[in-house]
């Protein structure tokens, strides 16, 4: 499986650089100063601490090539130590560093040397053992130990347009997370970052801490275990049993699917919200009423896109709208994956179609637009009747029978007080009414049983009955199903999961409008690193679908 770069934010730094605009941080060693013939009163007049001058001998030590940019500089503000080092005789080699005034700390790093770019490839292995003696010599074993195991990604993007994508090829990202008691903190990238070009020289660091001063962190101790979150929450509810064409070793089979991977208060086994740490009501789990079969009338009208005019066509056709080109603006973007086109207006509404890279079918469209207001919202059954009609028109030959699940609005998850006086000083007011968009997921059926990986899933605005979400696996290849014969009994697909699912424990730090709260949650989190869990319906053993 090709590996994506896993920090967006290192990657538009580095193209921030190779693009020639202004770097906001500069930093270096006491040493490199005396070699400096440029430098001003302010530069002479500046002590680098202890711990500034450590990092620098020990990054020099591990990148020999910086010692080539002899025009060196070192400045300084309220908080931070800028350090510039520039190559006289070479035009835009260079090396930034930026330290914590306070505590001499390094806070972020970046690099470029002509010397470095060659063709040689360095290894993910010696990637990681060079970053990990850099984090072992610049911030010292002790630091090391309070951090986590590191995780490389690549960029991959094979066909490169620009000098820009030609110096990112090869380039590695290694992440190490910070620990408290032992636990990640979820969601804020706190850690050491670095960025490797092709030949392994770090080109790039940044440290992100995580200011606890006055933050409440819950005691691990306080925490149930893993087996009594799992009794709590499993159920036979829990998840959903069908086929899966491309199953366990690629084959179909009969699977009991997890429906979702929830987040758990760790000390009291229930449901929080991912970013605001409230607990939420589980609306995770089956509920049987809001299964149906239904019969639909398929047309399988084409949804192949060649490029921007039959995706503009497209969309105009799917959504009922006038795309003229005067009015609707196009952005694109494209991997190795798919290639997705977005269209806008000056009103800031929206229209989005993601197509297959190899077949070059849509596989998602989205749709926003400002609300319009509506004296009237639609009844769940209007609301289906409304999906129905959209996909009847694209539906393959295949799906005829269908089983459609419906997904009722969700309520937003509820404010605590910190963020209820937010909401206050910015004038914003609560809303107390439910959701309005529903969801639905049309399968299509194999002997009156759902196929789960067959599918049509639609997001609909009951307000306005517009279509918001429209999303697709098919058409799939054919696939020869087996007897839907079932050996596990849904208790015994409980038993599995609770017994053999994995949970991660981490914090999170709940955050609102930018604000971090006052305290830190301890969670509960459903491993899927390895792939979306099952259970196999005939031999019973946990599975991950990668």
């Amino acid at each position: 499986m090709k590996r994506n770069v896993q920090n967006a934010a290192m990657v538009l730094s580095v193209a921030t650089i190779l693009s020639g605009l202004p770097v906001a941080a500069l930093a270096a060693s006491p040493q490199a100063l005396a070699q400096s013939s440029a430098a001003t009163a302010a530069t002479e007049s500046i002590k680098l601490p202890a711990a500034t001058q450590k990092m620098v001998a020990a990054l020099e030590k591990l990148e020999p090539g910086l010692k080539a940019l002899t025009d060196r500089q070192v400045e300084s503000s309220e908080t931070y130590i800028y350090l510039d080092w520039l190559d006289p005789k070479r035009n835009g080699d260079y090396a930034f560093f930026t330290f914590d005034l306070k505590t001499g700390n390094l806070v972020s790093y970046e690099a470029y040397l002509t010397s470095w770019r060659t063709a040689q490839k360095a290894t993910d292995d010696t990637i990681l053992k060079k970053v990990e003696q850099a984090v072992v010599e610049v911030w010292g074993a002790d630091k090391r130990k309070t951090m986590g195991n590191p995780s490389l990604s690549a960029y991959e993007e094979e066909e490169a347009g620009d000098e820009m994508r030609e110096l990112l090829i090869g380039s590695r990202t290694v992440f190490y997370p910070v620990l408290l008691n032992g636990l990640e903190i979820d969601g804020g990238n706190f850690g050491i970052g670095f960025s490797t070009d092709l030949a392994g020289h770090i080109e790039e660091i940044n440290v992100r801490e995580a200011n606890l001063k006055d933050v409440k962190v819950p005691d691990v101790k306080t925490a149930l275990t893993p087996e009594a979150v799992k009794k709590q929450y499993f159920n036979t509810a829990a998840f959903d049993l069908g086929y899966v064409q491309d199953g366990k070793d690629g084959k179909p089979g009969m699977h009991y699917v997890l429906r979702y991977a929830p987040i758990f208060d760790a000390t009291s086994g229930k449901l929080v919200d991912e970013w605001l740490g409230t607990e939420i009501a589980d609306d995770t789990k089956r509920k049987e009423a809001n299964f149906k079969n239904i019969t639909l009338k398929p047309q399988a009208k084409s949804l192949a896109v060649k490029g921007e005019a039959d995706a503009r066509k497209l969309a105009a056709s799917m959504f009922g709208m006038d795309m003229k080109e005067d009015d609707w603006y196009l952005s694109q973007e494209q991997d190795d994956q798919s290639v997705t086109y977005s269209f806008s207006n000056d009103d800031s509404d929206s229209v989005s179609l993601t197509v297959d890279a190899a077949t070059g079918l849509v596989t998602d469209a989205n749709h926003w637009e400002q609300e319009v207001e509506s004296k009237t919202v639609l009844s769940k059954e209007e609301t289906l009747k409304k999906a129905i009609s959209f996909i009847e028109p694209y539906a393959v030959s295949t799906s005829s029978n269908v089983q459609v699940e419906i997904y009722d609005p969700v309520k937003s998850a509820p404010l605590a007080d910190w963020m209820k006086k937010i909401d206050k000083e910015m004038g914003v007011e609560e809303e107390e009414e439910p959701g309005h968009i529903y969801g639905f997921s049309f399968n299509e059926l194999h002997k009156n049983t759902p196929i789960l990986d067959r599918y049509y899933w639609v997001l609909v605005d009951s307000k306005n009955g517009k279509i918001v979400q429209f999303s697709t696996t098919l058409p799939m290849k054919d696939a020869t199903f087996p007897e839907p014969k079932v050996a596990v009994t849904e208790p015994q697909a409980v038993e599995s999961f609770v017994k053999n699912l994995p949970l991660k424990q981490s914090y999170i730090w709940p955050t609102y409008y930018g604000t971090k709260g006052p305290e830190l949650k301890l969670i509960y989190t459903i491993d899927t690193s390895k792939g979306w869990p099952y259970v196999d319906a005939v031999d019973g053993t946990l599975n991950w679908d990668e």
